[in-house]
């Protein structure tokens, strides 16, 4: 990897407080950029041991004067994080679809006005290919939820203003990251309940086949493809490559936690489906090989929830 790619480059990080911007920003202080993190939260402890390293800005994306503050702040890339990411509500769609499409659209706005922008790193979801089953950047398209629908309709908008306007655009469809700062995922909820010795409970019959991909690993590969021009106008999919069944998944993360916790099934059918990523591009063109297994990867998020509890 080009390690100089963004020395010296000012890089702004929308959603730097979240779980994967904040590990990206400490990844890029690493490649000694000049970082600044966007976020209209306050509650900053992700970020709390290298707040004095970055430069933070508070703005809600939704609103149009983001537009000037980004284009302001004159960065030579982005990396787009902030959004909604509850893909399994439907009680607020039009938030979903105001923060996501709207808080897209402002960034891209702002980076029309950007003369010296060299990249804008889009980060969608692997949940536009819809129920199917190892995906790859050709398959088709079939969101399924309104979050889903949210993340490509900001693909085609990005797209559209690359073409037309010029601006270099990466979009990277992520699956199933996982790690330490995750909180809202299944691997957290397993682990947590687990560790207390409480049910263990899955929704559907456990046969869905999932992959993986820890945090470290997910952020070194997004490096790794930004530091290639070739990746410019490219849509590339981000996925663990060891696939587990959920209720494996589950009895590997109770015997990993020495738990005596019950796995019970509720809802008992198919539950969702089976859903993980095609790496054949990432492989191929990129060199991706993860560096941490599954085990190693439960095992470090393991003693992050515990240290929580």
């Amino acid at each position: 990897m080009n390690n100089n790619k963004f020395k010296d480059k000012t890089v702004l990080v929308t959603g730097g407080d979240g779980f994967i911007g904040s590990y990206l920003v400490e990844a890029l202080l690493k490649k000694d950029a000049k970082v600044v993190a966007l976020t209209r939260s306050k509650y900053l402890k992700n970020l709390d041991l290298i707040k004095d390293r970055i430069d933070i800005v508070y703005q809600d994306l939704t609103k149009k004067e983001s537009v000037n503050e980004i284009s302001k702040l004159n960065p030579d890339y982005i990396f787009h994080l902030a959004g909604f990411i509850k893909s399994d509500s439907y009680e607020n769609p039009t938030e979903i679809l105001e923060t996501n499409v709207m808080g897209t659209i402002n960034v891209i706005e702002a980076a029309v006005r950007i003369p010296n922008l060299k990249r804008i790193f889009y980060f969608s979801t692997g949940e536009v290919y819809g129920e199917c089953v190892y995906a790859n950047e050709d398959h088709e398209l079939n969101p399924s939820s309104i979050y889903a629908t949210s993340k490509l309709t900001s693909e085609k908008i990005l797209q559209v203003y690359s073409q037309k306007k010029k601006i270099p655009t990466t979009i990277i469809r992520l699956f199933n990251t996982y790690g330490p700062r995750k909180k809202d995922n299944a691997i957290y909820f397993f682990i947590k309940a687990a560790l207390k010795d409480e049910e263990i409970i899955i929704n559907g019959n456990g046969e869905q086949i999932r992959s993986f991909i820890y945090i470290d690993d997910l952020v070194d590969t997004c490096l790794l493809i930004s530091s290639k021009d070739d990746s410019i106008d490219r849509i590339i999919n981000i996925g663990g490559e060891e696939y587990l069944k959920v209720k494996d998944l589950a009895q590997k993360i109770k015997y990993l936690c020495n738990s005596n916790s019950k796995i019970l099934f509720r809802n008992i059918g198919p539950g969702l489906k089976s859903f993980y990523s095609d790496n054949t591009l990432l492989k191929n063109e990129y060199g991706f090989t993860p560096n941490i297994n599954i085990d190693s990867g439960l095992k470090l998020t393991i003693e992050w929830v515990r240290s929580m509890l």
